[in-house]
């Protein structure tokens, strides 16, 4: 008889029923070692009972039974991972307890053991714990800590104790933190620096020995070529860059270490007063991020973290974790992907047969929840909302949420629930959508499944902007499998299919408006209410930029003669 069919099956339906990235190993551990005892115990009953001529033998299927039976008892029937369900093994028990018996059948004739079938128990159930203990932990290290970057600067912080902002009326969009990047995009051993725009103008990033992140302009200060042209490579035990030019060395904050051409008495004096125009920057949340303003110092607690509320949340069973997360550069402006986002009405057309179906497209509401200008009588809709979603009084004072619905869902076959989405737009650029129901969603904890996406789109020049996205998940098989490695990357494929196919038509808006003269919008409904919220603070914000957004070119300095 060939079991290995059957082995496969237990072990997908156990994958299906594991928590996020740490289940209860030592819970496993006794499980198996438990199993284990039972196998040797089961077996030697077994020819016990068998050998005794005086003794009725007792049938395969008995024996099996005493064992699932005992087996199962071990198990626990809760309703652990965030889900709807009988658990994180009641399933899985249910299976095996049907799949097995079914084996017992073939075993009588296969002249397989009850030690046997234990035995594949406490296999599938070890290789479990194994996988979880050794397997799981090396691909979170391989994957988010190739360098010190992936190690929070922030300290972690409880629920419901973020510091307060002290400028969430600020219009300036020079004035902003911006993450221009994840932390493994820039890692500790990259020979090139990292190359990106903010607000159009040209920056270079790379790691320091120490793992920390530099930024600077993307200039020497010596002829004005590209950094971004040189290598990162070490000169007395320490990373530096070195400008493809004339070799001149720059380490920590752009400070310059080596100049090639210069006499060895005289180069340690004179780097002294060289450096390149470095860029605020500061790590957390697994992202970098960038002050542009060169003229105002930055305050750290201006991230807004809240953003991402799921780093510091304790650890729990309902903890959602991180599901994916991608950074790509778009040729558009970010203003035309922020707003799509919002649009929850083109999911069943923009991405009929991945998103949606237009089988199944009906009446999309949005019922503004909050904002700053929402009455006062609706604090009873807020409160409902955790604390850190508060956007308008927890980073700027111009953020607004919807709760997105198909009221009539129930006249359209396929459809299931009337709840759309949370959706949130937060100034400059950010996008926060939830698929939980604060509102009206009853128990959280029995709501099913929990996934939130937060996308930032940075504007990296007139048409171009960088989009950074990171999806939040609280579905143990998606937390389990997308820490290999294959899987991953095809999650990463099927959320670029998604964005391919909203920027095929994004793409032919930017014609329209930027070439053809076309309006943003000129007919809404309801269901636009976000996209024109949104386009009202952008037309505020370009009011207040008066000069514009973007880079205008640096300021030239006089020449210094160094000779």
């Amino acid at each position: 008889m060939n079991l290995l069919p059957t082995k496969v099956a237990s072990i997908r339906m156990i994958e299906q029923n594991l928590p996020p990235l740490r289940f209860k190993s030592n819970l496993l551990l006794k499980t198996t070692k438990k199993i284990q005892t039972l196998h040797f115990a089961s077996t030697h009953h077994y020819f016990q009972m068998t050998s005794s001529p005086s003794s009725s033998s007792p049938t395969t299927d008995s024996i099996l039974q005493q064992v699932l039976d005992k087996f199962f008892s071990l198990l626990p029937n809760n309703n652990e991972g965030g889900g709807s369900g009988g658990g994180i093994f009641s399933s899985a028990s249910s299976w095996l307890n049907t799949s097995l018996s079914s084996i017992s059948s073939s075993t009588a004739t296969t002249g397989y053991s009850i030690g046997s079938i234990a035995s594949i128990l406490a296999l599938l159930l070890g290789s479990a714990y194994l996988v979880t203990k050794y397997y799981m932990p090396i691909l979170d290290f391989l994957r988010f800590s190739k360098s010190n970057a992936d190690q929070q600067v922030i300290e972690k912080i409880k629920e419901g104790s973020f510091k307060e902002k002290t400028n969430l009326n600020n219009m300036d969009m020079s004035l902003f933190w911006y993450p221009v990047a994840l932390s493994t995009d820039i890692k500790i051993n990259d020979k090139k620096p990292f190359v990106v725009k903010l607000l159009g103008e040209p920056l270079v990033l790379y790691r320091t020995s120490d793992g920390q992140v530099t930024c600077t302009l993307d200039l020497c200060p010596h002829r004005s070529a590209k950094l971004s042209t040189g290598e990162i490579t070490e000169f007395e035990g320490k990373r530096s860059l070195e400008c493809a030019y004339h070799g001149w060395r720059f380490e920590k904050d752009g400070q310059c270490v080596r100049i090639p051409s210069v006499s060895s008495e005289r180069m340690k004096g004179l780097c002294k007063t060289i450096k390149c125009q470095s860029k605020q920057v500061h790590e957390c949340c697994g992202m970098i991020w960038v002050w542009p303003n060169d003229k105002v110092k930055s305050d750290i607690n201006q991230i807004p973290i809240e953003l991402f509320r799921e780093e510091y949340l304790t650890e729990d069973s309902t903890k959602p974790y991180i599901m994916l997360e991608k950074s790509r550069d778009i040729p558009c402006n970010y203003s035309l992907v922020l707003e799509n986002l919002l649009d929850f009405a083109h999911l069943d057309f923009t991405h009929d047969g991945t998103l949606g179906k237009r089988s199944r497209a009906t009446q999309v509401k949005t019922q503004l929840i909050l904002s700053k200008d929402t009455p006062a009588q609706d604090d009873s809709v807020r409160s409902k909302l955790p604390t850190e979603m508060h956007f308008d009084k927890t980073i700027h004072s111009d953020s607004f949420t919807y709760r997105v619905t198909k009221p009539e869902y129930q006249k359209v076959k396929g459809v299931k629930r009337e709840f759309g989405n949370i959706t949130s737009f937060i100034p400059p650029c950010f996008v926060r959508l939830d698929n939980t129901d604060y509102i009206e969603g009853g128990d959280l904890k029995n709501a099913g499944p929990r996934i939130s996406q937060i996308f930032c789109m940075i504007p990296t020049g007139q048409n171009e902007h960088r989009i950074i996205f990171r999806f939040y998940s609280t579905i143990p098989v998606l937390n389990y499998l997308n820490k290999i490695p294959y899987i991953y990357s095809k999650l990463l494929q099927s959320a670029d299919t998604i964005l391919d196919q909203d920027l095929e038509l994004l793409f032919g808006i930017s014609e329209n408006v930027t070439k053809n003269g076309a309006k943003v919008f000129s007919k809404i409904v309801n269901a636009d209410a976000p996209i024109k919220a949104y386009r009202d603070w952008e037309a505020k914000m370009l009011k207040q930029n008066k000069n514009g957004i973007y880079f205008k070119g640096w300021e030239t300095p006089d020449i210094e003669d160094l000779l």
